[in-house]
């Protein structure tokens, strides 16, 4: 049996939808498919041969799982958001349902060699999109980024 390397004791929940205490309860779901061995079960029985995406089984299936729990209606349009680089640059990605593309978002300090991080995102469509993160100013105070995605 493989150990998985996501346990529950580093998970950070943040919630932006209301719904996802009230009527999905995702914590609950997950701590017990943990617990029932669900991620272990999925890599030992679930072979996608050589199809792409066949790496991280149970990783994708349950983050289908709490999707659906959460109220999704679709795998085909999903968006992320972080940092990348050592010098963190906000990040932000779309999976169209086939491949991701990273979509183009500012820094809230472009010249600080501290951190701009996006740390989630909601919207009402693809093409109308917010993301909250913060970012270091030149005196090193962490300030707010609210940025809007459009098209």
């Amino acid at each position: 049996m493989t150990a998985s390397s996501h346990t529950l004791d580093r998970v950070h929940v943040a919630f932006d939808d209301q719904r996802v205490l009230a009527d999905a309860g995702l914590v609950l779901p997950a701590t017990l498919a943990q617990h029932l061995g669900l991620p272990q079960l999925l890599d030992q029985h679930v072979d996608l041969g050589d199809a792409p995406g066949r790496a991280n089984v149970s990783a994708k299936a349950m983050t289908i799982v709490s999707s659906v729990l959460a109220g999704g209606d679709c795998i085909g349009d999903v968006w992320a958001v972080g940092f990348s680089g050592a010098i963190a640059h906000t990040l932000s990605e779309h999976w169209n349902g086939s491949a991701w593309t990273v979509v183009a978002t500012a820094d809230g300090n472009p010249a600080s060699s501290g951190t701009n991080v996006l740390r989630a995102v909601a919207g009402v469509s693809s093409s109308d999109l917010w993301t909250v993160g913060s970012f270091l100013d030149a005196g090193g105070h962490t300030l707010t980024l609210v940025e809007h995605l459009t098209g």
